[in-house]
């Protein structure tokens, strides 16, 4: 979780390859939609996933819901 300036995110790390699968868990998921709830533009949830082996920006695949 990430908080500035009122503003909060919530990050979920994983591998690059889970990516999809969490991201849809989330959508799913009443308790990550109930985080956001009456303060959406001050509140967002981004799953991040890593590339083993491969350096800069090609090494994260962001997802935001």
């Amino acid at each position: 979780m990430a908080y500035r300036d009122g503003n909060v995110l919530l990050v979920n790390a994983t591998d690059a390859t889970s990516v999809s699968k969490r991201l849809a868990k989330a959508q799913a998921s009443p308790e990550a939609q109930g985080w956001c709830a009456g303060e959406p533009r001050r509140c967002g949830f981004a799953v991040m996933g890593w590339k083993k082996g491969v350096r800069g920006p090609d090494a994260l695949v962001w997802r935001e819901l």
